[in-house]
């Protein structure tokens, strides 16, 4: 039977995912899960949905200007445009946060609703 190693390491990396937020559930001690109070951890978390929209528009971009092809990981040398375009998204992510979305939050907090 043929082995799809891709797969495989999709699983186990889902598995460990899924250990490490069952053990944040459930485990009593705070302490060692202080690190999710850090600030730029924080950050990164309100960037996550414009994160989640531009990163393939930008890793797209970023490869067919570079090397005329679509995103690939053939070779050490595609990691310097994964690179590139991982700065430009966190840039744009970041300007998005704060220059739109966290400001779109505010009016919809103001707004009240009735069920």
């Amino acid at each position: 039977m043929p082995v799809n190693k891709g797969l495989d390491t999709a699983i186990e990396v889902s598995q460990a995912f899924t250990t490490l937020l069952l053990s944040v559930l459930v485990s009593r001690v705070e302490r060692g899960f202080r690190f999710l109070e850090w600030p730029w951890l924080r950050e990164l978390g309100n960037m996550a949905y414009s994160t989640y929209l531009f990163h393939p528009i930008l890793l797209c971009m970023v490869f067919r200007v570079w090397l005329g092809a679509d995103p690939r990981l053939e070779r050490a040398a595609d990691m310097l445009p994964v690179g590139v375009a991982l700065a430009a998204t966190l840039g744009l992510s970041w300007l998005s946060w704060r220059g739109l979305e966290r400001k779109l939050l505010g009016v919809g907090h103001r707004w009240k609703y009735s069920a």
